[in-house]
């Protein structure tokens, strides 16, 4: 973990425990909002477009 995800992470936490009791009106849970942050940070190419040369393709047997 970088220290900017934990930043986030950290900050998220903050304003998520400000915020809480409104976002609570309109049935949005912690749950939620922390798969959504957890997939945004974990995502490394998020809006970065990804070359397929770089992935190899699985073809069942061990190289």
């Amino acid at each position: 973990m970088t220290d900017t995800v934990l930043a986030a992470l950290a900050l998220l936490t903050i304003v998520w425990a400000v915020t809480s009791s409104r976002l609570a009106d309109w049935d949005v849970t912690g749950a939620l909002v922390f798969l959504a942050a957890g997939f945004a940070l974990a995502n490394p190419t998020w809006g970065r477009s990804v070359s397929t040369s770089s992935h190899r393709r699985c073809t069942g047997s061990p190289s």
